[in-house]
């Protein structure tokens, strides 16, 4: 074969490569043969914030009801004399779980202020600055509140999610699809539109779920159920809680029983007990008590979870010999987390 010749297949061949990377590159994450849509779901449009619990205000000396983190005098909140940021992240991808690569996400927050009203989304994310002002003591209805929570909402054009079961990238019988409703402000935090309460954001008044599924990917010779094949609003929320410094932690839990450092023998009967207090749940005593998602799980680094559902644990399922540090994890109903622990030893 000539130069000209062994080149020009050399050409053909790196050209039928690069073709063949730049097709998978395009959903390297893609599943059941699918591929990039590029229109965000509804189900992997997703929203965080880097500092869920802002510290934004603290207290002057004065009296602080020593039996209760949830109660203060007026005159001692004071504004800190910074602003604290949050960094607020929104993550979109379409139904096969692939990042997109272009849209428009718009946010709206309860209190603060947002360093831009939206951001272009580049490789499935982008960014604004949640900031708190100088002086937030007019938001109380009640000053005497230690804690609240700012709710943030983003929402952008997409399409509801759907689970794919088929691998064909369409909603086809027997696939559950998920019904969304409008976008809104959650001021009263029960993950519930209330007309009273909450900010509608596209339209002045708030449309629930229809019932249909909204996208291009229906397939009507087989479902009844296919609405809207153009784009809808699709929204996420994430709750900073606004902390004051030098207040106890709003969501917290103790050990209270056994004593840290304490020693057991290999498979013994031993109590554990706890208490977790919340200032909206109240106290924290198992699964969905007294709020629908609470709950508290016990576990050790060595022998794994050995207690659910209850602050108080009666077990006999340590028998690994060695040093077992005791962690206890209460959720409460808006699914934050806290944990305590403590170390004791197998003999």
């Amino acid at each position: 074969m000539n130069k000209i010749a062994l080149l020009t297949s050399l050409t053909v061949t790196i050209s039928a490569l690069m073709t063949g990377c730049s097709n998978s590159d395009v959903s390297p994450f893609a599943k059941g043969g699918g591929y990039s849509t590029n229109i965000i779901s509804s189900t992997n449009f997703g929203i965080t914030a880097s500092e869920l619990n802002p510290q934004v205000l603290e207290f002057t000396i004065g009296s602080i009801p020593v039996t209760s983190d949830t109660t203060a005098n007026w005159n001692d909140l004071v504004s800190t004399t910074s602003p604290v940021e949050s960094e607020i992240t929104v993550t979109a991808a379409d139904n096969n779980g692939a990042l997109v690569s272009s849209g428009t996400v718009y946010f709206a927050t309860q209190y603060g202020i947002l360093s831009a009203p939206s951001c272009q989304i580049v490789d499935g994310r982008c960014s604004v600055t949640w900031q708190s002002i100088a002086d937030i003591s007019y938001l109380y209805i009640d000053p005497t509140t230690i804690d609240i929570v700012n709710n943030i909402t983003a929402w952008t054009n997409g399409v509801e999610g759907f689970i794919d079961l088929d691998g064909d990238d369409r909603l086809s019988d027997s696939e559950a699809f998920f019904d969304t409703e409008e976008p809104y402000l959650d001021r009263n935090d029960n993950d519930t539109y209330d007309a009273a309460t909450d900010d509608t954001i596209i339209n002045t008044i708030h449309a629930g779920a229809n019932g249909v599924y909204d996208g291009p990917a229906c397939d009507v010779t087989t479902r009844s159920d296919c609405g809207s094949s153009g784009l809808k609003p699709i929204f996420a929320t994430v709750r900073l809680r606004l902390n004051y410094e030098g207040s106890t932690p709003a969501f917290a839990v103790t050990i209270d029983t056994p004593a840290n450092a304490a020693s057991f023998a290999s498979g013994a009967s031993i109590s554990f007990s706890a208490t977790a207090t919340d200032p909206e749940d109240g106290n924290i005593t198992g699964l969905n008590t007294p709020l629908t998602g609470n709950n508290i799980v016990w576990s050790s680094d060595l022998d794994g979870v050995f207690g659910t559902s209850s602050n108080n644990v009666v077990t006999n399922a340590l028998v690994t010999v060695g040093t077992h540090t005791i962690t206890v994890t209460a959720t409460d109903s808006n699914s934050n987390t806290t944990t305590a622990t403590i170390v004791i030893t197998i003999t």
